[in-house]
């Protein structure tokens, strides 16, 4: 079986939301077509070199908002060490379902979503956004295989804990395929907002609570930066070794890397050299981050201690 590798694509960082824990970073900017075929056909290059099977994540910004999005994911739909095409978007405007369905390795749309408790979910991510998505996701949750991606900030934490079962109730009873639960990082244009980090014993109170109501081992999730529950038969919950500057990458609209989207220290950019040039990265990248006190107590995340040091 290959080995996969794991691209965040943010071909934008045009918005229509103003979201206050957002990372994009507004003088960065667009490419044209071609600029975005150039960047496709390395990362295929680099990926085909290593024999691996590509799993890619078109986002933004707000990727529907690319006038490009579906051309760019028709061209890389033809690539065939293309395993998964996903989307990550705010939900808020309702894609070309013909097109996406026309792709052969679409897989997921991935809608963030802070809170099911409309306040604290604006708070976050802007007055009325929740109504507006939450009447979209009925749809997604009809036409594809829908997930939601949660971030755990000081702002919703609480809420989370407390109406945890009503969370997943009112996800699942639309439909929804899986929810993702990952930390705030203060990076981009939040990067003041480190009161918002939520710290290691609130996690771990959160993940207890999943754990006693999903009835599986708290030791077994304990350690790990993210959750991932998955809405089948019956419930499943999984988590992810970090693929930070090893098997995964993010790219940004302007072609430039990271090691992963909220580390925030680019590497290259794919406009300018091939990606073998640059990934991926030597072990000596991170061994000052990895000798930081901050490093264990941040579940071993090189992106949260980079942001925090």
């Amino acid at each position: 079986m290959k080995q996969s590798f794991h691209i965040q694509w943010h071909i934008t960082e045009k918005c229509n939301f103003n979201c206050v824990h957002c990372y994009k970073e507004p003088f960065r900017k667009d490419l044209s077509f071609e600029q975005l075929k150039i960047i496709a056909d390395r990362i295929k290059e680099f990926v085909e070199e290593r024999n691996y099977s590509l799993t890619i994540s078109i986002t933004g910004g707000e990727p529907f908002l690319k006038q490009e999005v579906y051309e760019l994911v028709s061209y890389i739909d033809k690539f065939s060490c293309v395993e998964e095409i996903n989307f990550i978007t705010n939900g808020s405007i309702i894609p070309d379902e013909k097109k996406l369905k026309s792709l052969s390795k679409f897989n997921k749309i991935y809608i963030s979503l802070e809170s099911v408790d409309p306040q604290i979910n604006d708070i976050i991510r802007g007055k009325g956004s929740f109504e507006k998505v939450f009447s979209n996701l009925k749809h997604f949750c009809q036409v594809y295989d829908t997930a939601i991606m949660t971030t755990l900030m000081n702002f919703n934490i609480d809420n989370l804990i407390s109406t945890f079962d009503a969370f997943l109730e009112k996800l699942f009873s639309i439909n929804v395929k899986e929810i993702i639960f990952e930390r705030f990082i203060p990076v981009g244009r939040a990067k003041t907002l480190k009161e918002q980090v939520v710290n290691k014993e609130k996690i771990l109170e959160f993940y207890s609570v999943v754990a006693e109501k999903l009835d599986i081992d708290f030791d077994e999730i304990k350690n790990y930066p993210a959750l991932k529950i998955v809405n089948t038969e019956q419930i499943e919950v999984c988590v992810a070794e970090c693929v930070c500057g090893t098997n995964g990458c993010a790219v940004l609209s302007d072609g430039g890397i990271y090691p992963c989207r909220r580390f925030t220290k680019e590497i290259g950019n794919l406009i300018n050299k091939k990606m073998r040039d640059f990934y991926p990265l030597d072990k000596k990248f991170f061994e000052q981050i990895e000798n930081s006190s901050l490093f264990k107590e941040n579940f071993s995340c090189y992106a949260m201690t980079y942001a925090l040091q």
